[in-house]
């Protein structure tokens, strides 16, 4: 169950997470260009939605900058975003400092030993690629200038039946006219995709 808030469609029991894709593999990329990889649906209203965004203006990019700097994270986007219901698709919480400190020095142990930083993603128009899990790791990549990832390419959740079903809801809704714009041109790239494969195989 779902239902429309004053910041954007909440789950009530929410049935799926980042982790259910992690099995669906398709291939493992590490040359994917960072300004290629976009922001996911976050079922939020327009004008508080990152749907289809860049890296760069991604609230994690402001916990990235003032954990580096040492600054109040209390101040920091990322967090007064997910204090009001506005940073993605969960209801409203209290994001606890300590643990996203643990998350940021296990990444820069990574980073500072040219390790490998692990990000999924799927690609949803021709040659754009939605960040499935791992948005605090680009975040971080773009921050610290690191190269070193490995991008491990699933099939698109966006077909998924339960983001379907959301997407469903919020079709001729004023309220999330990037989703639809942006759920238009992924279906649109998926018919190209399904029609070439159709066509090969007539022809063989």
């Amino acid at each position: 169950m779902v239902i429309k808030t004053s910041k954007g469609m909440k789950p009530v029991n929410q049935l799926s997470d980042s982790d259910n894709f992690r099995m669906k593999i398709l291939r493992a990329d590490h040359n994917l260009p960072m300004d290629k990889i976009i922001a996911n649906p976050d079922f939020l209203k327009d004008r508080y939605s990152s749907v289809g965004t860049a890296v760069d203006s991604w609230p994690h990019m402001s916990l990235v900058r003032a954990i580096d700097t040492r600054a109040a994270l209390d101040d920091c986007e990322y967090i007064k975003r997910a204090r009001t219901g506005t940073l993605d698709f969960r209801k409203k919480y209290r994001p606890a400092c300590s643990f996203l400190m643990k998350r940021f020095n296990d990444k820069l142990g990574v980073i500072k030993r040219n390790g490998a930083l692990d990000v999924y993603v799927c690609e949803v128009f021709d040659g754009a690629y939605m960040a499935v899990d791992g948005k605090h790791s680009l975040a971080m990549a773009r921050y610290f200038g690191y190269g070193n990832i490995n991008y491990r390419v699933v099939d698109n959740v966006i077909f998924e039946a339960y983001f379907m079903w959301i997407f469903g809801k919020i079709a001729r809704d004023k309220d999330f006219t990037r989703h639809a714009d942006f759920f238009r041109r992924s279906r649109e790239f998926r018919k190209r995709q399904i029609d070439s494969i159709v066509k090969e195989g007539a022809g063989g």
